[in-house]
């Protein structure tokens, strides 16, 4: 009988000196320095030997001040979010990460089964070390995913496809379903940004498809970056010889090529010399341009011209047009101007996103959807303190 309390005393003592060493919010240097105390005090506590790597793994966590408060709070869902927020912490805190936030081998082994949401939860675990096995199927669902939802693919998650064990495998599923979106020419600036980081572990896999895309982007970015008003017939020569070059379908390619061409004559730049393989962009560069306007319809064009000028001057009214009439460089600015005055306009963001997409300009183009992301979530949360 008296051995009996003796025990129960113990396993009480146990619990409430646990919850005065070591509790939610408290700074895991104090619960360490209260267990060293301890381990002076009475060496032979079971207290040191269950609680003790608990407390020590928190310590070497909260190292990293992005994650300080998590850890503190054992908050697994902050720690997710800081976590993938992280850009200096790239450390081996495997062991510790579990055993402070046990749950998280539950979610990698959903992972693992084939439950690819949970990507979204696990993407930025290599951070600590942390690699995985990535299931079958994860490349298709990867790539379709990412088509439909630009915002998807980020660094964390090209880390993730980056340290997994079985890397070469996904790598060529992600190759083999983007060759099922070859004829689809809107996809190729996506198609692009997934192929390369699907082909810096096979890059003669699919090597003629790489190149191709390759080519369009580079073509694109090329075309860009060429004013109307000042290109010449050498510059021109070049964009459409990598034009005729070009085996994958090129209808936007052949538009914006076309509105150079047409823009370009308008100022009375001619190209005599410059030839394509293709009927309608050779038919367009020797067509010649009708610079004299008739007399009698000179004051219709200038009131035209004035009332263009009126419409033009409000912004979103020259956004949609710029975007209606394929002038996407031109959109880009007024995006930009917008977003001067009203930097937390979603809309205009999205659109400026988009086109920078379009264009093949996947850099600022994944700047901008993660500045969206960042803005959604700031503008949410005073409403959600509200609610």
């Amino acid at each position: 009988m008296m051995r009996n309390i003796v025990l129960v005393l113990l396993v009480c003592w146990s619990v409430s000196l646990a919850g005065v060493i070591d509790q939610l919010g408290k700074d895991p240097e104090q619960s360490w320095l209260a267990l060293i105390d301890l381990i002076k005090r009475d060496p032979d506590s079971q207290y040191i030997f269950s609680e003790g790597p608990r407390i020590s793994a928190k310590r070497r966590l909260v190292r990293f001040e992005s994650l300080r408060r998590a850890v503190t709070d054992e908050d697994f869902d902050l720690f997710v979010k800081e976590l993938s927020n992280s850009l200096d912490l790239q450390v081996d805190l495997s062991k510790e990460a579990m055993i402070v936030f046990p749950q998280l081998q539950g979610h990698i082994k959903q992972f693992e089964k084939g439950e690819f949401s949970e990507a979204v939860v696990i993407k930025s675990f290599w951070k600590l070390g942390i690699t995985t096995v990535v299931p079958k199927g994860f490349g298709k669902w990867l790539v379709e995913s990412f088509l439909k939802d630009p915002l998807l693919l980020d660094w964390n998650l090209v880390g993730l496809i980056k340290t997994a064990k079985n890397r070469e495998d996904i790598s060529r599923e992600i190759i083999d379903t983007c060759l099922m979106y070859k004829d689809n020419e809107p996809s190729f600036p996506s198609l692009y940004r997934l192929f390369e980081i699907a082909n810096e572990y096979d890059k003669d896999y699919s090597k003629e498809f790489g190149n191709e895309l390759k080519s369009y982007v580079d073509l694109l970015n090329a075309i860009n970056k060429l004013e109307p008003s000042r290109v010449t017939s050498s510059e021109l020569s070049k964009i459409i010889s990598q034009f005729d070059r070009l085996s994958l379908p090129k209808e936007e390619v052949k538009k914006r090529i076309a509105f150079l061409i047409e823009n370009a004559k308008k100022v009375g730049i001619r190209f005599d010399q410059v030839e394509s393989k293709d009927k309608y962009i050779d038919n367009l560069l020797k067509e010649p341009h009708a610079l004299v306007v008739k007399g009698s319809y000179l004051t219709w064009i200038v009131l035209g011209v004035i009332a263009c000028v009126i419409i033009l001057s409000i912004d979103r009214i020259r956004l949609n047009l710029l975007i209606w009439l394929g002038m996407k460089k031109a959109a880009i600015k007024t995006c930009r101007r917008i977003l001067l005055r009203e930097p937390s306009d979603l809309k205009t963001r999205s659109r400026l996103a988009m086109l920078y997409e379009q264009l093949g300009d996947i850099n600022q183009a994944v700047k901008e959807y993660q500045c969206i992301k960042d803005l959604s979530k700031m503008l949410k949360s005073p409403r959600e303190n509200r609610d």
